[in-house]
């Protein structure tokens, strides 16, 4: 039995679906069982979660989470209370899982999860994905860990919840982020990092592949052998994580595979959703890009060249699905 956990509040059940869509339509070899932290998330909104698992012959349970018990934790457009969830999990999820994967909910996944799931932790808290920025010299400045020790995205996480337990990591996380509020740029991901900085495994690339790994190689900032496995990588991800502000839910995403998470979303029981408008644009900004239109359409404008910091990719290698 592999064990998911997800997070999500009312706002992200869309994505949150679709990434286990993703999950169940490319693991029907597998025994499967979700495990979904909630707070606030209607009961019909559970129901189509748990239709599309079962309907699938997996299993899922939805948790109720306490938010309170986080305590002032900084939240934002980007940030949603919802990231800080699985700091509680411990102490949430049944004693007798001792084991396992978390995924945030702007991620699809390929193929057969089965072979991260055997990986063996046994003497580590977690096994994850070093970051796309992971030799970004600012997140050393900012949580004082060793230069280039290695630093973490927390997107994707396979979790020895025994050692979680036994340690009392989330509590030791949850008071990171509440004594360091003024500095934490990626709260849950900071903390994660500097609390298991010498607990963790390194995972391959594959079992998280980056928004930025997408990117030209002179735009991703890490050493050159990284570069060389993140791009190697990015050709055929098993777990592909949008990790930028724009996701492919959403009006306008560039990244190169928003075109095969819309195929999963039309396999989906969202097919039908419309996309979001990102909502989160300042009115001043607004104001602008319509002046900026307008003076493009009477022509006393140019439009400017769109440049895009992705390298060209072949679509046509992607697979086709059917419903």
């Amino acid at each position: 039995m592999i064990h998911i956990i997800l997070c999500t509040d009312e706002n992200y059940v869309m994505p949150c679906g679709i990434t286990i869509f993703s999950i169940c339509y490319n693991n029907k070899c597998n025994h499967l069982f979700f495990h979904i932290l909630t707070e606030g998330v209607s009961s019909s909104k559970k129901a189509e979660i748990k239709y599309l698992v079962e309907t699938y012959g997996q299993k899922i349970d939805f948790y109720d989470v306490n938010s309170s018990l986080l305590g002032n934790v900084p939240v934002n457009n980007r940030f949603r209370i919802s990231i800080y969830y699985r700091l509680l999990m411990a102490n949430i999820l049944p004693k007798n899982i001792s084991k396992i994967l978390y995924l945030d909910s702007d991620i699809i996944v390929r193929g057969n999860l089965q072979e991260i799931w055997e990986i063996d932790i046994t003497d580590k808290a977690l096994g994850a994905v070093l970051d796309q920025s992971c030799d970004d010299i600012r997140n050393y400045n900012r949580t004082n860990l060793l230069p280039l020790c290695g630093y973490y995205n927390s997107g994707v996480l396979l979790i020895n919840l025994d050692y979680w337990r036994k340690a009392k990591i989330g509590e030791a996380c949850i008071q990171y982020v509440n004594e360091n509020c003024d500095k934490v740029i990626y709260p849950d991901q900071d903390a994660l990092n500097v609390v298991t900085q010498k607990l963790w495994a390194k995972l391959s690339f594959k079992y998280n592949v980056q928004a930025h790994m997408y990117h030209k190689a002179n735009e991703i900032l890490a050493r050159t052998n990284y570069i060389n496995e993140m791009m190697t990588a990015s050709q055929n991800p098993l777990i592909l994580h949008f990790t930028e502000a724009l996701k492919p839910w959403m009006i306008g995403c560039r990244h190169p595979f928003t075109t095969e998470y819309i195929k999963y979303k039309n396999m989906s029981p969202w097919r039908n959703t419309p996309l979001v408008i990102k909502k989160n644009i300042g009115k001043v900004d607004s104001i602008l890009t319509i002046i900026k239109k307008l003076c493009i359409k009477i022509r006393i404008a140019k439009p400017a060249l769109i440049y895009s910091p992705y390298r060209s990719f072949n679509h046509d290698t992607l697979p086709e699905y059917q419903r």
